[in-house]
């Protein structure tokens, strides 16, 4: 049983709305959606290996065992939000010194370092890359990167489950479900080395295993989140766990130095194969617009959803390498060649049109703006990798979605759309009704809007 009591666990605790049996059940079901499709995407795409129609090319971005793609990208943001839930337990942890006190909830910050960590890998394919780019590897290129990291593998797996155990019997079912998801995760370097074995013997993988590995990955992923889930949603604590304003915001200027500083020291891959490290800065700060706009007013959240949908269009943009992809097809289809950054940019502008009127400081509307600016500058730009123009045009939106809104305009979009339609009749109906119904003032309205919603 849990010990906390029932009086922890409400729908609308400001947990950064982690806590809401909604919102639980809507992330846990769409990334086992988005895992089903991408695998069902390997599939297809392995079956139709070599092709080079235009639907060969676009299933391409489906498979998992492929970089620089939206499934490369999915599974990347998938264990970075795994890495904010860490962050946001860490903040909803409040034991007493005599159960561990504030070391002890350190671990918080070592897991979300590690999947965070696991994110970055995801994208820029730093495991490989160790052993088998020339320009990044220790020693002789040798592909054999599971010799090379076993120990380290291993000594961070038996920290993260030896954490696990330590919170075992404050939390049996949370931490059960991260103790599998580590032991999963566990599994994946083992295939792998039974792959390069293959490889290394001059055996074709079947694609059985290859989905076999991804499947582990991704079912790892997923139980991972349902345990913090399931943790954050009965945490005494949880009701501090909301991530700040000023975390994010300097969430998302840390990974712009951090982008800088891989852009002067980690080399750019020698081969198409591997990921661009780069690129996953970018699309990094660009998922943070959404736990930014969880700080909105209730009423206006829907606003800042619309902008941070189109941030993560651009976030996907950027983390699978879509300029190689719109290149390629540039090639023999020239609309797509500004079609796909013109549809990225124009979802970041409606949002940004939708939320503009609710921000309540000048500078936040001024980083709004440079934000789609400098945006255009990124998506027109072409050649592969990420400059730092990418980071800093995401990082704006971030500080520009991080700011407070403005509470007056709080109403939700139910009640903009019911009053919107009660005006149009009376309206019509000749204004007869409007001192009445409305009133001239602007308390006035404010009330009507109350009534409405």
């Amino acid at each position: 049983m849990d010990s906390a009591s029932e009086a922890d666990v409400h729908p609308m605790n400001p947990a950064g709305d982690w806590t809401s049996g909604r919102v639980r059940g809507f992330i846990l079901g769409a990334v086992a959606a988005g895992g089903v499709l991408f695998l069902a995407g390997t599939l297809v795409s392995a079956q139709r290996e070599g092709g080079h129609s235009t639907a060969s090319s676009a299933l391409a971005q489906l498979n998992l065992l492929r970089e620089n793609n939206l499934a490369t990208w999915w599974s990347s943001m998938v264990l970075l939000l795994i890495a904010l839930l860490c962050a946001a337990a860490w903040r909803a942890d409040r034991r007493p010194a005599q159960e561990g006190g504030p070391v002890l909830r350190l671990g918080w910050l070592f897991l979300g370092g590690v999947f965070a960590l696991l994110s970055l890998d995801e994208v820029g394919s730093l495991h490989e890359r160790l052993a088998d780019d020339p320009a990044l590897a220790f020693g002789t290129p040798s592909a054999d990167w599971v010799a090379l990291l076993a120990l380290p593998i291993a000594g961070v797996a038996l920290l993260m489950v030896a954490f696990s155990l330590a919170n075992l019997r404050r939390r049996p079912l949370p931490f059960a479900l991260l103790i599998l998801s580590v032991a999963l995760f566990a599994t994946v370097p083992l295939q792998e080395k039974l792959e390069l074995s293959e490889k290394f013997a001059g055996q074709g993988r079947p694609v059985v295993e290859a989905l076999l590995e991804e499947g582990s990955e991704l079912t790892a992923g997923w139980l991972a989140l349902c345990g913090l889930l399931l943790y954050l949603a009965r945490a005494p604590g949880s009701a501090g766990a909301r991530l700040p304003r000023a975390a994010i915001a300097g969430g998302a200027l840390g990974l712009l130095v951090g982008m800088g500083i891989c852009l002067l020291v980690v080399p750019a891959p020698t081969d198409e194969s591997f990921g661009y490290a780069s690129a996953w800065f970018p699309a990094a700060i660009g998922a943070l617009v959404a736990p930014a706009a969880a700080h909105a007013a209730r009423g206006v959240q829907w606003r800042y959803a619309a902008l941070a949908v189109g941030a993560l269009l651009a976030s996907a943009f950027f983390a699978s390498e879509a300029r190689l992809w719109v290149d390629e097809q540039g090639a023999t289809h020239p609309v797509v060649r500004w079609a796909v950054p013109a549809v990225v940019l124009l979802a970041v502008a409606v949002g940004s049109a939708l939320t503009v009127r609710r921000l309540g400081a000048w500078w936040s509307v001024l980083a709004l703006a440079a934000g789609n600016v400098l945006l255009a500058v990124a998506l027109a730009r072409g050649g592969t990798g990420s400059h730092l123009v990418d980071g800093i045009a995401m990082a704006a939106l971030v500080l520009a979605a991080a700011s407070p809104a403005e509470v007056r305009s709080a109403r939700p979009l139910g009640a903009d759309l019911r009053l919107s339609s009660a005006r149009w009749s009376d309206w019509r109906s000749g204004g007869s009704s409007r001192r009445t119904r409305y009133g001239r003032s602007r308390t006035g309205r404010s009330s009507s809007c109350s009534s409405a919603a």
